[in-house]
Formats: structure tokens, sequence, C-alpha cells
């Protein structure tokens, strides 16, 4: 499979809530950064961040009770040597305990190195899941 699929079916699991298929797709030692997260940062290797996934957007232990991502677009980046892959998309969701719309745009950078997702770099607002976070606290 090209990078541009293995990216694409990636960001299709997701937006189906399939944890364990996102993982299927990533390297064991996958690096996911968060630019401009509330905490920004980084997540080295792929158990922390299913852990990391499962508890946001997870079926079952997610925040969600409706998770969504549409408008999915991925592009091929750079000489074809490296496999870099820029990819757009916007997600809504309902938080569970508060059912507060979620809406957010994303931007990634995504590696894939044998067949899989090596580096995972999203760009987003992080004031929309600020107020998401903060709804929850509100029903406590």
């Amino acid at each position: 499979m090209k990078a541009t699929e293995i990216v694409s079916e990636f960001f299709q699991r997701e937006a189906n809530q399939d944890i364990q298929g996102m993982g299927s797709l990533m390297s064991s030692d996958i690096v996911y950064e968060m630019p401009f997260g509330l905490q920004a940062g980084q997540i080295q290797g792929k158990e922390k961040l299913l852990q990391l996934l499962d508890q946001f957007i997870g079926k079952e232990n997610g925040m969600y009770a409706a998770w969504e991502i549409s408008n999915i677009r991925v592009y091929p980046v750079g000489d074809g040597k490296t496999e870099l892959v820029f990819a757009e998309m916007e997600s809504k969701g309902t938080v569970k305990q508060s059912g507060f719309a979620y809406a957010q745009s994303y931007v990634s950078l995504v590696q894939v190195s044998d067949g899989q997702i090596c580096l995972w770099r999203e760009y987003f607002n992080p004031i929309p899941l600020q107020h998401a976070l903060a709804s929850i606290d509100d029903h406590k």
C-alpha cells in the first residue's frame, strides 16, 4: 500500500473509532506530537498512544457519545523518497457527560516507514477541546 493509502485508511479507522485498527497501522515506536495541544508535547510508543486515543475517541471508554471525522483529504509530500503525507480533516463529537457539541479542524503531517505510521504530528486549535473538557468538569 502507498503511504497516502495507509494514511487514508488510518483516518478512516479513526472516523469509525476503531482504535485497534489504527494501532495495526502504527509502528511500535510511533511518535505522536501535538505542537499546539493543551499540553504541547509528544507521546512515544504505540501502547501509550492507543491508551490516549481510547480515552478520547474510543467507542466504549472515550469521552464522546458520538464521533465523526469528515472531509478527509490526503496529499503526498516531497520527492517520493521520504514517505510523508499531509492530511486535513474535520471532526464533530458529542461529549457523553455534558452533551457539549465539539467541532474541530485538523492538519496532520504523517510519516510512513516500512508500511507503518512512525510519526503523526497533529495541529489543531486547543480551545474547542478545552471547552469540551470543561463541560465535563461542569457536570461532575
